[in-house]
């Protein structure tokens, strides 16, 4: 889990922002493994990474974006991206959010 724009101060129940990230990449990441178990794809070895940025907005209010990327070492680029797609609709967190990175095989 990587987290970005979060308070250095020590917790040790952890940031705000770190604990909304890996939220997000925990529900992603069980989303991902259900479309690919349905599509009979390995993602053995997968990874999900989530930043959570946080900024003022106009209204004084905040604004929270999620960056998520998903490495998929044992599949192609269209395969990831096409899971990745799919997992990005199962998890309701994250629906109607933003593009995604997926990465295939290296």
């Amino acid at each position: 889990m990587q987290t970005a724009d979060t308070d250095t101060t020590p917790n040790a129940r952890g940031e705000p922002a770190e604990l909304l990230a890996a939220g997000f990449a925990t529900c992603f990441h069980s989303a991902l493994r259900t479309a690919a178990c349905r599509a009979g794809v390995d993602v053995t070895d997968s990874t999900v990474d989530a930043r959570v940025h946080a900024a003022p907005d106009a209204d004084g209010g905040c604004t929270v974006t999620i960056d998520l990327d998903v490495a998929l070492p044992h599949t192609d680029d269209v395969t990831a991206r096409e899971l990745t797609e799919r997992a990005h609709e199962l998890c309701p967190p994250l629906a109607g959010h933003g593009p995604l990175t997926a990465r295939g095989a290296r």
